[in-house]
Parts: C-alpha cells; sequence; structure tokens
C-alpha cells in the first residue's frame, strides 16, 4: 500500500505545482470512467472526485468507501487501477513516465 501512496502523492505533488500534463490525465481518467460509468452503472468517476479532486485523508478512505457502497479492499482495487491510468494517460501526454516518488 505505501507504493499506492507514494504514487498518489506523486501525483498531487504535479496538480499543486500545476503541470498541466496532470491536469490533462486526471481529465482523460475521469472521461474514461465516466464512460465506464454510463455503460456498467458504476460510481468510478465519483470516487475518482473523491480521491483526486476533493483530495482525501487516509482517515476518511473508509468513509469513501462506505459513501460508494464498496470495500475497503475494492476501494484499493480501483486506487490502485486509477493511478495506472493516470500513469498511462501522462507518458502519453508528455513521453515520460511519473517522476520518481
Amino acid at each position: 500500500m505505501q507504493k499506492l501512496k507514494q504514487n498518489e502523492n506523486t501525483f498531487f505533488k504535479l496538480l499543486d505545482t500545476n503541470d498541466s500534463t496532470a491536469f490533462i490525465a486526471l481529465e482523460k481518467l475521469k472521461e474514461r470512467f465516466s464512460d465506464e460509468d454510463l455503460l456498467y452503472g458504476t460510481t468510478k468517476a465519483c470516487i475518482i472526485n473523491a480521491i483526486y479532486i476533493n483530495r482525501y485523508d487516509d482517515r476518511t478512505l473508509w468513509q469513501i468507501a462506505l459513501a460508494f457502497h464498496i470495500s475497503d479492499r475494492t476501494l484499493y482495487r480501483y486506487r490502485h487501477c486509477f493511478i495506472e491510468w493516470l500513469d498511462f494517460y501522462y507518458e502519453k501526454y508528455s513521453n515520460q513516465s511519473f517522476p520518481a516518488a
């Protein structure tokens, strides 16, 4: 879990420094999962907003899971998936990977 948290913190730092590629990656991620939500009836785009837009606190992860009717383990899997997609989009639009955490 530590590596996931480090990757998320790296992405948060990119957003905090107004890295335009990070904002593009986040928009593409939201767009991708908004489409999936429409197709499969999930709420992943809302979870993305709760995690990456509203910025979660480690103490509130269980509340996010509870609010979206998923287990904390499922939320962990989603976060891992989201960070992989963010890295993919970041690489795609900048021709480089996330900076090292």
